[in-house]
Formats: structure tokens, sequence, C-alpha cells
């Protein structure tokens, strides 16, 4: 087969190729993408992406150096039909003050208003709670409406026949909460790279630059845990809970799903480390050998699963790829990767018990953790 001519999209541009992929132009590196979790009462053809981008990709961003430059996030509405993606297009975008996004998670559930709920003429209906973890040292919550009703409360009234495919509305809403690793001399701690939400949506979990982990607890009435500007409109707290985790920056902190009381970490220490909170002074269980890119767990799987990058690996030595690290019962075993590269994401679903790691070499793997051979 011929191979088809290259296409050049414009900013906020997107296409659909013949073998079920969408591709779209976000206009600058993403830094971090995330879907909105949809409950199944209010399953749609229609899903939301949220997308971090870069504005100027140019400027070093030091580890220790908090920037609170301006950022934008956009919401894309992705077409499904049959399991598989049909369009893409920009639905509004969130403007904000906060730096660079490294990182952004969903709160999981109970957080998506339908239309039978109850809702304020002032106030959009709510999509979902977006918590983004920020160059500029804390953590920012944001409340994102439905984009159809920032669409229809963005028309003039005399415009109701506006084609849909007009521009995209921007947004610039406050945080709805704010969370900083320190009531005061926060500078220190530098720059949060990562977070997590806790299994039962109470508690978030951040990762910093000096190698700190922070825990909020983001419904708590306790006074010691707000700032001097906490307001009702905005809360600014502080940690119920911070120690030190790593000897150098923390690249991934992610909860136990079962269990709120264990978290796991790994930083650029080479270390990946399981953590009891009622105990936070010493690990419950360290596994080193070379540079961990991420970690996570897998539903039903005693350990996690953790990326590392081949840099510090030696020739013929099989330490590179995909990791499975038993939390302290056994040892930790490789999964045998066809490929060995910098693998920058690892991600899994808990349904199809499948391990997704993306790679520097513009690829995907997939593993049925099930099936996977083990060294």
């Amino acid at each position: 087969d011929a191979t088809p001519a290259p296409r050049r999209l414009d900013l906020f541009q997107s296409m659909t190729c013949d073998r079920g992929s969408v591709n779209f132009f976000a206009g600058g590196p993403c830094q971090s993408v995330e879907w909105c979790p949809t409950p199944l009462a209010e399953f749609s053809e229609f899903q939301i992406l949220a997308v971090a981008t870069a504005t100027d990709p140019g400027p070093d961003h030091p580890v220790m150096t908090q920037t609170d430059e301006r950022g934008l996030i956009q919401f894309w509405s992705i077409a499904v039909t049959n399991r598989m993606p049909k369009s893409a297009r920009l639905m509004f975008c969130l403007a904000h003050q906060c730096g660079l996004v490294w990182d952004m998670k969903w709160c999981p559930s109970k957080c998506w208003q339908s239309s039978q709920h109850g809702n304020d003429e002032d106030r959009l209906r709510r999509a979902g709670l977006l918590a983004i973890a920020t160059s500029a040292g804390q953590v920012c919550i944001y409340s994102i409406p439905h984009p159809d009703e920032i669409i229809a409360s963005s028309k003039p009234e005399n415009d109701t026949a506006k084609c849909k495919e007009s521009s995209s509305p921007m947004y610039k809403p406050d945080p709805c909460m704010i969370l900083r690793p320190s009531a005061v001399g926060s500078q220190s701690y530098g720059q949060c790279w990562y977070l997590d939400w806790c299994p039962k949506h109470v508690k978030i979990a951040g990762a910093y630059s000096n190698g700190f982990i922070v825990v909020w607890d983001i419904v708590s009435s306790s006074a010691f845990l707000r700032c001097d500007s906490y307001t009702v409109d905005q809360p600014v707290l502080v940690p119920l809970l911070s120690f030190m985790a790593h000897a150098a920056m923390v690249k991934s902190v992610k909860w136990c799903p079962l269990d709120s009381d264990y978290l796991v970490s790994c930083g650029y220490d080479r270390q990946v480390k399981f953590w009891d909170l009622r105990k936070p002074s010493y690990a419950i269980h360290t596994y080193k050998r070379t540079w961990n890119t991420e970690c996570t767990w897998l539903m039903h799987f005693n350990g996690v699963f953790a990326g590392q990058d081949e840099v510090l690996s030696g020739i013929g030595n099989k330490t590179n790829g995909v990791n499975f690290i038993d939390s302290s019962y056994y040892s930790s075993y490789m999964l045998n990767t066809l490929v060995s590269a910098h693998n920058s994401t690892v991600t899994v679903s808990d349904v199809a018990k499948n391990i997704f790691m993306e790679k520097m070499k513009s690829f995907v793997q997939i593993f049925l953790a099930n099936k996977c051979k083990i060294e």
C-alpha cells in the first residue's frame, strides 16, 4: 500500500485516521492527560478528556524553584461509537495562574451532577472535581462544569442559532480549594510532581522535589489544618501528615486501592518504598535497583508494577522495562518486555488486568498481567 501523504493540523484541529484513532493538535507539549469518570447511568457517546499543555516549553524549570506562570487546561469531547473513537472537539479551556501542571487527577466518584440534580440558576452543573499538581508547589482543586453548559452560558442571548463549531470559550475560575505543603516556608519543598486520591476520596497525597510526601485531609473541619488566608469560598489547607520519604525528588506516589493506610512511592534515589501511614517514620519495605519513573497498584495483586529507565542499567543487565514489586512477602520480579527503553508512564486496567506502558520510542506496549513472563 502507498504511504499516505502527511497532513498538517492547525491549532485545536482534529482528524480521524482509518485505523480507528483520532489525532488532534493541542498546541504544545502535553504534560498530563486524564479522562473524566462518568457514572454508568450517565454514560454517553461523548467522553470528556482533560489535557494540560505547556504554553512555552523553552525555559528551564529547576525542580527546587517554584513558578506560578500562566497555564491552560483543555477539555476535549471525544465521540466514541462501538468502543472506537470517531471524532474530537475542543469544548472549552480553563486558564489558571498555577504554573506548569505536572500531574492531574479527577476525583474518582460522587462528583458528577446529572440533569435531574437540583441546581441553582447561578451555578453550572458539575462534571467533576479536578486536582492538579503544579510547579507553584501546591495542589489546586477545580470544580469543572459540564462543557455543554459552559458553551450555552457563553453565547449571547440574541445569538442562539450560532454554529456549534465556533471558537471554544475560555473559562477562568478560582480554585475551589488550595492545598499547600506548609503554612510558612513552602519554598523549601520545591515543585509538586505527582498526586493521588485515596480510595475513599477524602485525602490527597502529593510528591515533592525535596523528597517529602504530603497528605491532606480535604474534608476535615479542624482549625489547625487551615491557613491564615482560609475563606469559605476558597479554603486553603495545610497537611495532615508530611514525612521525608526519599533522598531525592519523589516521582510517583500511589494509594493502595484496598486500604487507605498504605501507599507506595518511587523517587530519583532509585528506590521504591511501601509505607504504613500510621507509622511513617520508616518504610515497611524498600526495593532498590534502578531509576523508577512511575509505580501503580493493580487490584488483587499483592504489589505494584513499576516502570523503569535503562539509563542506570549496565550492558546486558535485565533490570529495565516493567518490574512487579511484591509488598514485602516475596522477592521482586521483572516482566519480560519486548523492547528496553525509557518507560515514562505505566498505568493498569483493573477490569482487563492489562498493563499499559508508554515508551520514549513513540509506541505503547500492553501486557496481560495474568500471563506475563516472570524472570
